[in-house]
């Protein structure tokens, strides 16, 4: 997947995406009990002369970039029960952030890059 925009030159960027995981609980009395949770998985890249790539190994084709931590998370929040979906689509576009980090810990880690300042190529 590549994006370009104004990425700052050797600027490194992360995309944050959201992906389904399965696995079996046994309630106390031993019946099985399907669950599952949201994993969010992180692609870190440098940026190039205003190109930006990513390896996507999951199945998240369809996606909407998110401006902030808190529309993106308010934007999981439908899907936290793995029982009504588990696959993205575009009628259900994965929520996904793309960050550029800042390369120390701190209030200032990363910051978010606007989904307006970006495009994604075919």
């Amino acid at each position: 997947m590549t994006f370009t925009g104004a990425f700052e030159p050797d600027g490194i960027y992360a995309l944050i995406m959201p992906t389904f995981s399965d696995w079996l609980f046994k309630t106390p009395s031993g019946e099985p009990l399907a669950n599952g949770n949201i994993l969010l998985k992180s692609n870190i890249n440098q940026a190039r002369a205003g190109r930006l790539d990513f390896r996507i190994d999951n199945d998240v084709r369809s996606f909407k970039l998110y401006s902030s931590v808190d529309a993106f998370q308010l934007a999981l929040d439908p899907y936290r029960d793995t029982s009504k979906l588990h696959k993205w689509n575009a009628q259900h576009p994965a929520p996904v952030l793309l960050l550029k980090l800042s390369g120390h810990f701190g209030p200032d880690a990363y910051s978010v890059v606007l989904p307006t300042s970006v495009k994604k190529q075919p």
